[in-house]
């Protein structure tokens, strides 16, 4: 992917001319280093993304609606206060380097035309900074010290990151030597992405190095400039300014401009690093909970190890009665000979105390550890459960996808630390999240993603007839495939327990075992996701990405009355 000077240069031209004469009607910020401006121009609401947020920062028009944030962040505000109802008047980039500034003209205070620039740095460690005309700095989302090498402070001038290199793009073209190598050219100059560099040294076979740099430095002009997007494994695996002959292992698409390919490549990774972000901090939760539960867990053994000795206790309180009459008064031990095992030992014993007074302690001893005994392993069976729930929740977080899953594994969180959710007339009450479902050789199948689709799928939504999956020894989805009284053929079986391998711990190996049967062979054993089964068979996958087309005019509805999108798999994964 050529996140590069070239290729920003040429997407900063095309957003100036989408843009410009547009006025600023929203600003949001979704999270405290990304920015999204509603921009009403020519008729039509287009809405411009700044990210400073690694491995995604990036600046580009997006049709995809985005979430918005409860308690906008300081920054937020700041924009608001300065360029609601501002006009855009340019996005250029700055330095010779990969800095997009979007100049923004705006009323002050007192009612003057200022002009504002909103810089988003893409390179090194990216940053949104907004700025007047000169350079001064109001704020930005990732300060440094004045103390620093470069201290970014409100307040402050504005000064770009230090380069020590000359930009390929931006030196006189006639002093470029005729021909470069991808290694030169990235170990020589800047703002060349190595996808380029081995594209420019290939386009060297046919022109000089002069003559391909001053064509890409003026690419959006250019016939070369060609937006798309390069597509392997049905998968955006980057966008491109045109399709780069060293790229041949898949597929270019068009695109019709460069900010569609940039918002159809970026908006699958954003996604993902949303949903990473989002669950980071429920990840910690659970990860303290789960190491808790193992501390708890080991303490366990070592008791039960202990208590595993209570019978030798008995032993020897029975020798001790039945070997009393050889005890003299004040004897500190007794050498008996033990029948339990068939040898002779010493027995410490108490010399204030009467040797039947000694036995008694052994006993004594002996109770108090058979009753630790039975409170451990009834301990032990309530932590191995909630170990495996604790499982099955951080399994969850890996499928989770909507608000509403998130929502949902937030309360389950909540109510393990001992915060129950609100109750009572005010409490809002939140709609469940919905299961996968797919039609799946003509069989309708039901797949949850946590504990609560779990219950959902195998306890309302599946008949006692229905045939249950799990993934054998692993935490993960249940998965139902609805029989209505027919037999459920092999290639169906096999293909759901491949989706259903995926949704666990077994993911990533490349072959999974997963147990089917009846539902009627399925019980609970209390917390949410857990169950036990019998009468079951196991079946070996390849765990399967399910790959989803999805016909929005067919909506069906499940047992509480939500509307569920039925999912197809798609031919290519057939």
């Amino acid at each position: 992917m050529p996140n590069d000077y070239m290729t920003l240069k040429a997407l900063a031209e095309e957003l100036t001319a989408s843009l410009s004469g547009g006025h600023i009607s929203k600003i949001n910020m979704p999270a405290d280093d990304e920015a999204i401006l509603d921009i009403y121009c020519r008729g039509e609401t287009r809405t411009l993304i700044l990210c400073a947020r690694k491995p995604v920062a990036r600046i580009h028009l997006t049709t995809k609606k985005r979430g918005f944030s409860n308690t906008p962040p300081a920054f937020c505000m700041l924009l608001r206060k300065h360029l609601t109802g501002g006009g855009i008047a340019g996005v250029t980039l700055l330095y010779n380097d990969r800095i997009a500034a979007v100049d923004i003209l705006s009323k002050n205070e007192l009612h003057d035309l200022t002009r504002y620039r909103l810089i988003v740095e893409i390179g090194g460690s990216p940053n949104l900074i907004l700025t007047d005309e000169n350079g001064g700095i109001y704020d930005c989302t990732r300060r440094s010290a004045l103390d620093s090498a470069r201290p970014l402070m409100p307040g402050l001038k504005y000064t770009p990151p230090e380069q020590n290199k000359s930009n390929l793009f931006c030196v006189p073209f006639p002093t470029l030597p005729e021909r470069l190598t991808a290694a030169e050219i990235l170990r020589n100059y800047v703002g060349v992405s190595k996808e380029t560099a081995a594209e420019i040294e290939f386009l060297c076979n046919a022109k000089p190095l002069p003559a391909i740099a001053e064509e890409l430095f003026s690419l959006s002009g250019s016939p070369r400039f060609a937006p798309c997007i390069y597509v392997t494994d049905n998968k955006p695996n980057g966008f491109f300014a045109f399709p780069y002959i060293t790229y041949n292992n898949g597929m270019f698409e068009a695109k019709r401009t460069l900010s569609e390919a940039v918002d159809a490549y970026y908006s699958g990774l954003a996604d993902a690093d949303s949903s990473r972000r989002a669950t980071s901090g429920l990840r910690q939760t659970v990860k303290k909970l789960i190491a808790k539960t193992e501390k708890r867990l080991q303490d366990n053994k070592n008791r039960l190890a202990e208590c595993a000795k209570k019978d030798i206790l008995l032993q020897t309180g029975e020798l001790i009665k039945c070997n009393a009459y050889a005890v003299a008064p004040g004897q500190t031990s007794m050498e008996v000979y033990d029948y339990y095992q068939d040898c002779t030992r010493s027995i410490p014993l108490d010399p204030a105390l009467s040797p039947i007074r000694n036995a008694e302690i052994y006993y004594k001893k002996y109770a108090k550890l058979k009753g630790a005994e039975a409170y451990a392993k009834k301990e032990q069976i309530a932590l191995t459960d909630s170990m495996n729930y604790l499982l099955n929740i951080w399994e969850s977080l890996d499928n989770c996808t909507t608000d509403a899953e998130l929502a949902e594994i937030s309360a389950e969180i909540s109510a393990l630390n001992g915060v129950s959710k609100p109750s009572g007339k005010g409490a809002k009450k939140e709609k469940p999240s919905q299961p996968l479902r797919l039609d799946v050789g003509g069989f309708t199948v039901y797949l949850g993603k946590n504990n609560a689709q779990n219950d959902m799928v195998t306890f309302k939504l599946a008949s006692s007839r229905d045939i249950w999956m799990h993934a054998k020894h692993c935490h993960g989805a249940h998965a139902v495939i609805l029989t209505e009284g027919k037999e459920v053929p092999a290639p169906v079986l096999a293909r759901v327990a491949a989706f259903t391998a995926y949704f666990s711990a077994a993911r990533l190996s490349s072959s999974a075992e997963v147990d089917y049967t009846r539902r009627s062979n399925v019980r609970r054993l209390g917390k949410p996701g857990l169950v036990a089964y019998t009468d079951y068979k196991t079946i070996h996958v390849k765990p399967e990405e399910p790959k989803f087309i999805h016909p929005a005019q067919n909506m069906q509805r499940d047992c509480s009355g939500q509307p569920i999108p039925i999912f197809r798999p798609d031919a290519s994964s057939s």
